[in-house]
């Protein structure tokens, strides 16, 4: 039997899950598009093994799933994906690790805004920011910094500040 390669397998789930996102939102619908992106990492883990970079944009596509499941399924795709190492060294300058830290953050903004998490949104951005400034060695014009900059403006905008 030939066996079939992650990229191809992966393709067909990110089809699937396409697929799945035009239903109408519900906990079934939830679980399936889940399910399909941990079957992506399965594939990628099983064929690179479970420490690769080939790994971070089916667990990044996972944690997108898990945004309105338990906390703990989030933290547990989260955490995978910080745990990830390369040649001994964790992979913690990747950007669907800064997506999914922006994720977070808007997520946090759409639950509304008390005085604590006020601060702590504007810590969170203001530090995300510099992070990827410095993975883009001071490039304060390079694309990845498109979304941190484009949330942190929507979120001044929101609480009207304009300093």
């Amino acid at each position: 039997m030939k066996e079939k390669h992650p990229l191809t397998i992966n393709k067909v789930e990110t089809a699937w899950i396409e697929c799945l996102n035009t239903r109408p939102e519900g906990e079934d619908r939830t679980k399936e598009i889940l399910a399909a992106c941990m079957e992506c990492v399965r594939v990628c883990e099983e064929h690179y093994g479970e420490n690769n970079l080939h790994l971070i944009r089916p667990l990044y596509t996972a944690y997108t799933a898990t945004i309105h499941d338990t906390q703990e399924a989030k933290n547990a795709v989260s955490q995978k994906m910080i745990d990830l190492q390369v040649d001994d060294k964790s992979i913690q300058d990747n950007q669907y690790i800064y997506k999914s830290q922006i994720v977070d953050i808007i997520m946090r903004i759409a639950t509304g805004l008390t005085q604590q998490t006020l601060i702590e949104v504007m810590v969170h951005l203001q530090r995300l920011y510099e992070v990827q400034c410095e993975y883009c060695e001071g490039d304060q014009a390079h694309p990845f910094l498109e979304e941190a900059v484009s949330v942190q403006a929507s979120f001044l905008e929101r609480i009207q500040r304009y300093d």
